[in-house]
């Protein structure tokens, strides 16, 4: 890598889509670099970059000079960052102020936005302490290499989190925000906190749509005053949620839980699903009722036949929550039984033609709609012997029993979908 400076473009090549929502980037809509007044660059595999927006990495992986603690420019990226932060205060009263524009800035290992500020501030109108305060944020696109630490800070004018990526732990815990956040897109490849305590103020609208949350997600005694939107979002490890209080425009239920296998697993769904019900939302409550007996079925210590009784369940019904797949499961029986009794027939040695096979599939039928047929009426198909109406019959009741047992579960699919508390 080399510095470039007067003798080479005075140009940023980082770019910015105009969009920012996944799968609506417009290639024909660009943002050059926010930071104009820059003058000197560093090259990074061919092409020049701004102090704020180099890599970290070379394309083949190799670090930058940008991951050295010595780094030339980390003197110019802290007052640059510094000087956007305060360029973002203005008068709270104004429809319009400054925005603290930190859009694609990568921030190195160890760095942080409350230690660009040196010190705390402004100060937070309702507490009257001097808690970091940042103003308007747009972080669409950044990239924390280290630890984000936001812990007791306070947002006032909102935030855009959009497609940031925290690649070290992202800590909120105790943090205030007064207006709208966005973490559309972001990926938290560590720990997520957002815990609370009794004092925090709730949650605003936040809104975590598409965001991957990849090493565990903590909203511990956090209060959501306003609709929260986990449209999208994914959870690669259960999440806690114990001691939150959610509000009822929350879509959590909307998010993916890849998570059944951890230790705390079966509690964190529980928690959720103990959250639905309080809030009536029955579809909420039965997907986390199935994550809870899915999670508990992988816990050490279960009993095999427990496991294989849950994994039926899961498999034929999703734990009450699929009306399709008991209807299924009853045309599966009915075609699986036609087969077996062909295959009797079959190794009996008798041969006929279609008017057998319209007898066979009379019986077949008459096993779904009369239960138990073939021990009441017998076993009346031409030309079978002792042994074959045996095995017809045994056959023809597990058949019953399987049919039974996927009504059920559909009855029990339709009762729980359609009905009121």
């Amino acid at each position: 890598m080399s510095e470039a400076l007067d003798d080479k473009p005075k140009c940023c090549a980082q770019i910015e889509p105009y969009f920012y929502f996944p799968g609506f980037s417009s290639e024909s809509e660009l943002e050059p670099c926010q930071f104009s007044g820059v003058r000197k660059f560093f090259e990074v595999d061919g092409k020049h970059y701004c102090c704020f927006h180099m890599p970290m990495e070379h394309k083949d992986g190799a670090p930058t000079d940008k991951e050295d603690p010595s780094w030339s420019g980390r003197t110019s990226f802290k007052q640059g960052i510094r000087g956007a932060l305060l360029r973002g205060f203005g008068e709270r009263e104004t429809v319009t102020y400054e925005v603290a524009d930190l859009r694609g800035v990568v921030f190195p290992y160890e760095f942080g936005l409350i230690e660009a500020l040196e010190h705390p501030v402004g100060v937070n109108p309702k507490t009257g302490d001097g808690r970091a305060h940042f103003p308007f944020l747009r972080l669409e696109w950044a990239c924390f290499y280290g630890s984000a630490e936001f812990e007791r800070a306070f947002f006032s004018r909102g935030a855009f989190f959009t497609n940031v990526e925290f690649r070290g732990e992202a800590n909120f815990s105790d943090s205030e925000f007064e207006n709208w956040v966005s973490f559309v897109g972001a990926r938290f490849m560590e720990l997520a906190d957002f815990s609370a305590n009794e004092k925090t103020p709730p949650f605003p609208s936040i809104d975590f749509r598409w965001a991957q949350f990849e090493r565990g997600a903590r909203f511990t005694n956090r209060r959501f005053s306003e609709p929260v939107d986990f449209w999208g979002a994914v959870f690669h490890v259960a999440p806690d949620f114990h001691g939150a209080q959610l509000h009822q425009g929350c879509t959590i239920e909307k998010a993916e839980f890849l998570d059944v296998k951890s230790l705390h697993a079966p509690s964190a769904y529980r928690t959720l699903k103990l959250a639905m019900e309080e809030m009536r939302n029955w579809d909420g409550m039965a997907k986390f009722h199935a994550l809870e007996e899915r999670s508990l079925r992988h816990q050490p210590g279960t009993h095999w036949f427990v496991r294989f009784v849950s994994w039926s369940y899961d498999v034929a019904s999703e734990y009450g929550q699929s009306l399709a797949r008991p209807l299924v499961g009853v045309i599966g029986v009915f075609y699986f039984g036609f087969l077996l009794y062909c295959f009797v027939l079959g190794l009996a040695g008798i041969k006929g033609d279609a008017s057998l096979l319209v007898e066979v599939l009379k019986f077949d039928t008459m096993q779904m709609v009369k239960p138990f047929d073939a021990i009441i009426s017998g076993v009346g198909i031409t030309g079978l012997g002792p042994w074959g109406r045996f095995f017809f019959g045994i056959v023809a009741t597990l058949q019953t029993l399987a049919t039974a047992g996927f009504v059920t579960l559909f009855i029990l699919a339709v009762r729980r979908r359609f009905r009121m508390a």
